[in-house]
């Protein structure tokens, strides 16, 4: 018995749900537009025939300007439709965001949680290289990584071999970073996969093959903020100027350890030094990868705010730095959007959207052209990462290179794709554009299938193609039109100056009482009654202020409580307030005055607008035939 019930009152919500609430020009509004509509924007959508009845006549207003927009064209205008493509691209666009970037921001967010310092010896590989270099590449990492394993030093090694001419002098040293701070994912997968101490076997990126030497794994630092006292001293410095720069630090210190404190010791390090350049300075939040591995390791060091490191040397000078504060790394939830923009400039994100590509390959039936796509590649392709890259004339540009279900793309679209990418200066190989120009195509055509399945997207669109085609609407029927002159807005205030006057309004006394104190409401309740002083009012509060006194200025609507009404000079009345209980007594009435133009004339001007739009809309109900299914209505009310 249940069962059937179930079925029968699905059955009866969706006959419902099909019907018309309303027939504009013969078109049928379901009544399903108009509930989400309601509940969206109705201020009370409790279903009560008021407010349904209220609703109901904005809705009829609402699809009359629709219709007018239907048969002025104004979707099919090219500046509407362009609008609209734009939201639309920019939406599923975020939508495809979600899945393309969701584990990619777990993942730098995992690796986040630690630091890690390494280093690497990098044998180049030319772009577009031959088989054999590559193989003899791959052969020389290999011997340098044996001679490594079997005890020579990894600095030594790095400097005669390394290509890298960033780190080869430096021990071959990257310094120490966590995620999103190398310019290569292929090599900080590699460098996250191995363990402290580990060397790797040769790792291959587009610059060539590296060796990676683990120096040490540690957890985050996570932000640390600091002050530093510090002397120059560099390369470009005379040998006295360097050793003047590291005694002025070292007396620095000295002062420190013997009590000064840090803004004593800053300013004796300025008076002193007249021959070096000195300075205080704030270092804001920064986290690990940001300076060079001498100054973060100094701070990281330090555990409190307030402590101080030693004397240290970087390559621009000596430093003493001071902990101001130290965070921990934000939540997910805070990182997320930082996260998915630096993804996006990743080469993470373009090697994402190549694998989801291949994903939506075998969900949408692709089928690549294996003959025109070789054609392309042996006579269109030769030069297409050089500026000026032309066509063959007796290539046909209407050969379609894949089909993605029943859509074939030919290569003039391909063609049109790399012109495009030339002129924002983006130049390529073929393979780098055609795969990227293949992913495009893929998830534009996964966009279009979003759009049909997803039921919650297709209704935002819809309801943003609706705004910009009412926005057009009213800009080309009201808003576009002259400002109304003074004297026509003096015209209007004259015509309606009731409504902009003052109204009368009542002052009441307030009294507050806590909802549990039943004791004190029933006396302060008996003391109002028999209109009693002030005194006996007081007298409840002589121990403990039970009574909170205030006064109010009540509109009309708001002197109505509990159906007494306050306009009555000497009325009074009560209502529970959540937690207090209230007890109002009104005292004086405050006579309303009218207003004159000149106070009231930006309202006035409201007003005249929502007069014209109203007389428009009277217009509209005239010249469009509207037939509303009250029956229907009737079904929705919730008593």
């Amino acid at each position: 018995m249940k069962f059937i019930l179930s079925v029968l009152t699905v059955t009866f919500c969706y006959s419902l749900q099909a019907q018309a609430i309303l027939t504009i020009n013969g078109k049928d509004i379901a009544l399903e537009e108009f509930q989400n509509m309601y509940e969206k924007s109705a201020e009370d959508a409790d279903y009560s025939e008021s407010s349904l009845q209220e609703y109901l006549q904005l809705f009829v207003n609402y699809q009359l300007k629709m219709a007018e927009a239907e048969q002025k064209g104004i979707p099919d205008k090219n500046q509407v439709k362009q609008e609209i493509d734009l939201y639309e691209n920019r939406l599923i666009e975020s939508e495809l965001n979600k899945e393309l970037l969701l584990e990619l921001q777990k993942e730098a967010y995992s690796r986040l949680q630690e630091e890690i310092c390494a280093s690497h010896i990098l044998i180049d590989v030319k772009s577009n290289p031959e088989p054999i270099d590559t193989v003899l590449a791959l052969k020389k990492a290999k011997k340098l990584r044996d001679r490594i394993i079997n005890g020579e030093d990894f600095g030594y090694i790095a400097e005669k071999n390394s290509a890298d001419m960033s780190t080869k002098y430096n021990n071959g040293s990257l310094g120490c970073f966590t995620t999103l701070q190398l310019n290569s994912y292929e090599l900080e997968n590699a460098i996250y996969g191995l363990q402290q101490g580990q060397v790797s076997q040769p790792v291959r990126t587009k610059l060539g093959y590296h060796i990676i030497k683990i120096n040490e794994r540690r957890s985050t630092n996570g932000l640390v903020k600091a002050k530093q006292l510090f002397s120059r001293a560099n390369k470009t410095q005379t040998p006295e100027e360097n050793m003047a720069a590291k005694q002025a630090i070292e007396k620095a210190y000295w002062q420190l350890q013997n009590g000064d404190d840090f803004n004593t010791t800053a300013d004796s390090l300025f008076l002193n030094s007249e021959e070096i350049e000195v300075s205080q300075d704030d270092i804001d939040w920064f986290s690990v990868g940001s300076y060079e591995d001498e100054f973060e390791n100094a701070i990281f060091s330090l555990q409190e705010a307030g402590d101080y490191s030693k004397p240290v040397k970087t390559s621009v000078g000596w430093h003493i730095f001071m902990l101001e504060e130290r965070k921990d790394l934000p939540d997910f939830n805070d990182l997320e959007e930082a996260l998915s923009d630096k993804i996006k400039q990743d080469e993470r994100y373009y090697q994402s959207k190549l694998n989801f590509g291949e994903e939506l390959k075998a969900k949408y039936k692709f089928k690549q052209d294996s003959a025109n796509y070789e054609l392309f590649v042996d006579e269109v392709a030769p030069g297409i990462g050089i500026g000026g890259w032309q066509i063959p004339r007796i290539y046909d540009v209407n050969l379609p290179l894949f089909s993605i279900e029943e859509q074939e793309y030919p290569a003039v679209q391909f063609i049109n794709y790399v012109k495009e990418q030339h002129r924002n200066n983006q130049y390529h190989g073929f393979e780098y554009y055609y795969n990227d120009f293949e992913s495009d195509q893929l998830l534009n055509y996964h966009k279009q299938k979003l759009i049909e399945k997803d039921d919650e997207l297709k209704s935002l669109l819809n309801e943003y193609k609706n705004g910009i085609v009412m926005f057009q609407l009213m800009e080309e029927q009201l808003w576009s039109q002259n400002e109304p002159t003074e004297q026509q807005l003096r015209d209007y205030y004259a015509e309606n100056s009731n409504r902009y006057n003052q109204p009368d309004q009542v002052k009441v006394k307030v009294y507050t009482v806590d909802a549990d104190d039943g004791r004190t409401q029933r006396k302060l309740r008996k003391i109002l009654r028999k209109g009693q002083s002030e005194y006996y009012i007081k007298k409840l509060n002589r121990k403990e202020e039970k009574v909170l006194f205030s006064e109010e200025i009540l509109k009309k609507k708001e002197a109505v409580i509990n159906k007494t009404n306050l306009f009555n000079i000497g009325e009074f009345a009560e209502a529970e307030r959540g937690d207090v209980v209230q007890f109002y007594v009104s005292e004086e009435m405050i006579k309303g005055e009218s207003k004159s133009f000149e106070e009231v004339k930006q309202q006035v001007a409201n007003d005249f607008e929502k007069s014209k739009e109203q007389k428009w809309v009277d217009g509209l109900k005239q010249k469009h035939s509207v037939i509303v299914h009250e029956s229907v209505l009737d079904k929705l009310i919730r008593s």
